[in-house]
This record gives C-alpha cells, structure tokens and sequence, in this order.
C-alpha cells in the first residue's frame, strides 16, 4: 500500500496528478470537517504536500517526517516546531527566477518607452483599481521598484 500523504491546499492539477501516482493523497482543504479527517488519519500521515502547517497540525500527526511545500518560501509553515520534531521542510526555490527576469525586463524596455508612465497608469484608473490621485502619490515610489529590479 503506498504512503498515505495529507495534501493542505489545492496544487496544481500535474501536481496533483503526480501525487495521486504515487501516494494515497488525502485532501485536507477538501474535508468537510477537516479534525475528524486529521484523527483519523494521524496514525498513518508520514508527509504533507502544501503549506499553512502549524504547530499543532504538526502535534496531531505523530509519524509525521516531512513538509514538502510548493512555493518559493516556506513562511505558511512553522518552521522552529518542524526542526523542534525533527520534521523535514522543502520547498521549490529558483522556479520563479526566468519568470521574474523575463517580466523585470520587460518593464526595463517599457521605461525605455515611457509606458509605464502613460498607459498603465491610465488603465488602472479605468479599471478602477486606483484612483488618479493614488497614482500620483505612489508614481515615484512604482518607479523606485521598478530601477531597484533592474540593479
């Protein structure tokens, strides 16, 4: 019988798909009482896939060994309990980095033409996600982001 893993949050559907070849995945988020799924389960969860893993999530499975996080960080999951019970974290660091160049020079080619300052500004205002005078305000401090990615 395969590991039983408890999955936290809803993962992509690969992800998910993968899981499923390979583990008897149990989806927290999905329970309708989440406590009486964690009870039952406790004696037999060896991994979490996902995060929002706190302390006492961790206390409620005994034989838990891992927390294997999909995401950049880990900050959804206490990270000083998991090292407390000797319970692995992971996560999946650099897989935003091309992502984050390729939008950061983008925007680079975009000061380059004075987009940013012409269109984007209007079209926040239009979507109504700003108004004209929280723009004005926040405009330098849009730029400093935007040159500080670029250093």
């Amino acid at each position: 019988m395969p590991d039983e893993i408890l999955q936290t949050h809803k993962l992509l559907p690969r992800c998910e798909e993968e899981l499923a070849k390979r583990f008897t995945v149990h989806r927290l988020h999905e329970a309708a009482d989440k406590d009486t799924m964690i009870a039952e389960l406790a004696p037999r969860v060896r991994a979490i896939a996902g995060g929002n893993v706190d302390a006492a999530l961790m206390d409620r499975l005994p034989k838990l060994e891992i927390i294997a996080n999909f995401g950049v960080g880990y900050d959804s999951i206490d990270t000083a309990a998991a090292k407390a019970r000797n319970i692995r974290v992971t996560n999946t660091p650099n897989v935003l980095n091309d992502a984050v160049a390729e939008l950061t020079l983008g925007m680079m080619i975009g000061l380059a033409r004075r987009i940013p300052h012409t269109i984007v500004p209007a079209l926040l205002v239009l979507a109504g996600g700003y108004t004209l005078r929280w723009l004005m305000v926040n405009a330098g401090q849009m730029s400093e982001i935007v040159q500080t990615a670029a250093r």
